[in-house]
């Protein structure tokens, strides 16, 4: 009985989230699904029929394993690091790796949970994950980029690393994208709104009565019988789904609420004023295109820092669109969102040789931004040039490296798009923009533009030495 209990136990384990046995097996070229299951297997039976523990797995033999797996990324490694408190309130530092295997599919591995008893200061922090890198045998040249979260302690870590290994900070963008909404919502009459709809769904979560009946007037009004949603302090798009079902369950809600059997005459105090809904009709509106560029950024099997700049851009734009609210609180919200995008990512497409320019660069080398329009149209020929001289840089490196001189190709398998309509809206490749040729025409406009400019320069320069000429010979 036992046995079988084990065996259960650690299928279910195998199924959690995150890497498992599957995963190391499944190595380009090493063996096949079948095979790494049959594998696995093995593995789950050696443990339970030798009596082994389940910590096996956090020996020196599966570090090796993991550290061979890592190898496959090469020379080009990212890290996230979160710092969280468990609900015993213990900290813990979290650490995970991310690169891309020779058969082009990206792959994470956590590489450390680990408790932190001391202060979490920059330099603290900055010395943990660095302890972190060289568990594993990683080289920090290695590592080309660190993503965090806005914390200022972190903020200042990754300054220090920046400046000793040449890492990248990228802020997380998820996490900007939580301040920006939660800033937003701070005006007095969304809180007092967020609050009354806020305690009209804890009733309906608390009360039987009121739940049965609200199923019943869902059957009458041909309404979708779902439930209300609570919304969490921590995650800004739950209030979205909490107003978004409020809307959808409007008129179920308020005939519940009307019924004597649930609420006394005289005692309607879960009731929604009026102009409260058409507040919330405006916030839904208002919120989709950020729970819809959350939901993107959110994806682990694509890349989402190229689209970062024309994402900005995006939601700008529709903060912008946007404007024709009525109530006062939502056209408030509005302006304090636009001011918090422009605050944080103002900046985010510009190019310059002085500053960190990762994000740009990244853009430039994604096919749907290629063109970058959302910069500057004199900053992309320098943006190009840049992205040429890395390239060739890379090449020669690439080809003094190798012995063989070969690229091996593979197919990439492209995700496909949730909620395209707003999603295209926001992000409006540069393939839905300008033709080849009025590209081209555009940059030789430009570069017209310059050479012109630089002619001029030329000509006032040699002006002046003419002058000066005369002067002497007079």
């Amino acid at each position: 009985m036992d046995y079988v209990m084990c065996v259960v136990y650690l299928k279910i384990s195998k199924k959690s989230s995150g890497p498992n046995i599957d995963d190391f097996f499944l190595r380009r070229n090493l063996c096949t699904p079948q095979q790494a299951t049959a594998l696995t297997e093995s593995i789950l039976n050696m443990i339970v029929k030798d009596m082994r523990p389940l910590s096996l797995v956090e020996g020196e033999g599966f570090r090796e394993m993991v550290k061979e797996t890592i190898q496959e990324g090469r020379s080009f490694i990212a890290l996230t690091t979160d710092i969280w408190t468990s609900l015993a309130t213990e900290a813990y530092l979290g650490v995970t790796c991310h690169f891309i295997t020779e058969d082009w599919k990206m792959k994470s591995l956590t590489l450390a949970t680990m408790p932190l008893d001391e202060r979490h200061t920059g330099v603290n922090i900055a010395t943990w994950l660095e302890e972190v890198v060289t568990k594993f045998n990683i080289s920090v040249d290695n590592i080309k980029a660190v993503v965090h979260d806005n914390g200022s302690n972190v903020v200042a870590a990754l300054k220090l690393l920046a400046e000793k290994h040449n890492w990248v900070s990228v802020r997380c963008t998820g996490h900007t994208l939580q301040l920006v909404v939660n800033h937003s919502l701070k005006e007095t009459s969304i809180s007092k709104a967020l609050g009354a709809a806020r305690t009209l769904v804890e009733h309906f979560r608390r009360s039987e009565l009121a739940n049965t009946k609200l199923k019943e007037k869902q059957q009458q009004m041909n309404t979708p019988e779902h439930k209300l949603i609570q919304d969490v302090a921590t995650r800004w798009n739950s209030t979205y789904f909490m107003l978004e079902r409020l809307l959808e369950q409007r008129w179920p809600v308020t005939a519940t609420l009307s019924d004597p059997e649930v609420t006394p005459r005289g005692k309607h105090y879960f009731d929604l004023k009026p102009d409260q809904w058409s507040l919330i009709e405006e916030l839904t509106q208002g919120l989709q295109p950020f729970q819809c560029a959350t939901e993107f950024l959110s994806g682990q099997e694509y890349t989402t820092l190229s689209c970062l700049p024309q994402l900005a851009k995006g939601l700008q734009r529709s903060v912008q669109q946007s404007l024709i609210f009525e109530t006062t609180p939502g056209k408030a919200f509005l302006t304090k969102a636009s001011k918090e995008l422009e605050e944080r990512w103002g900046d985010i497409s510009s190019f310059c040789k002085e500053k960190d320019n990762t994000i740009v660069l990244s853009a430039a080398l994604d096919p749907r931004f290629r063109k970058l329009k959302f910069m500057p149209a004199e900053q992309r020929i320098e943006v190009k040039s840049t992205v040429e001289v890395l390239a060739i840089k890379a090449g020669k490196e690439f080809w003094k490296s190798t012995q063989e001189g070969q690229l091996q190709c593979h197919s990439v398998t492209v995700p496909r798009r949730e909620e395209e309509s707003v999603l295209e809206n926001l992000l409006q490749s540069d393939t839905d923009s300008l033709s080849e040729e009025e590209e081209s025409h555009e940059e030789q406009k430009i570069q017209m533009q310059n050479g012109s400019s630089q002619l001029q320069e030329t000509f006032a320069h040699k002006k002046e030495q003419a002058c000066h000429v005369n002067m002497l010979i007079c």
